[in-house]
């Protein structure tokens, strides 16, 4: 057991083998090392308006850890965590409801996944984001978009379980 009424959702395995995942109702990332030892780092900036939560986390290429955020995402959300300094880096956001993200087909890709809209690519660098790239996607009704991961081939699959669907974005890289 992590805490009362924090509400882990999902983890993922950083290249060091540690456990990284994001607490829904407490608005904090946590660690477990490959020791067993547990340390959580409160995410600052998050309002508790508009069920602004994390949602989802990301170990990314460059070692740092993205978090992506649902509810109203303003200037003051946080997108990555640098696990050395233990810091929150920000990156304003267009759209809000947040909720998958994954590391794309090349080492300075990362892609959200917003609940309605869209799929991101953010291109990232060691001085931070070079460019967001908003990708559309085709009406087929109220979509939920929950999840994301890159294929082998490097497209970008997702789901929308609202409409029962899992789809692809055919990537550049593919």
């Amino acid at each position: 057991i992590l805490s009362n009424a924090s509400g882990p959702i999902h983890v993922e395995i950083d290249q060091n083998g540690n456990a990284w995942f994001v607490n829904l109702l407490t608005s904090e990332i946590g660690r477990i090392s490959g020791d067993g030892s547990i340390k959580f780092f409160e995410i600052s900036g998050l309002a508790s308006v508009d069920n602004t939560r994390p949602i989802n986390v990301i170990p990314g290429p460059d070692g740092k850890i993205w978090v992506t955020v649902e509810g109203n995402n303003d200037a003051s959300i946080p997108s990555d965590f640098d696990p050395i300094t233990e810091t929150f880096i920000g990156y304003q956001q267009s759209t809000s409801k947040g909720a998958g993200g994954a590391v794309g087909a090349t080492k300075d890709s990362i892609w959200f996944q917003y609940q309605e809209k869209s799929l991101e690519e953010l291109t990232i660098d060691q001085n931070g984001r070079q460019s967001q790239t908003s990708f559309a996607l085709p009406e087929i009704g109220q979509r939920v978009m929950h999840r994301i991961t890159r294929g082998p081939e490097g497209n970008m699959w997702f789901t929308s379980l609202m409409q029962d669907t899992v789809s692809v974005l055919t990537t550049d890289n593919a």
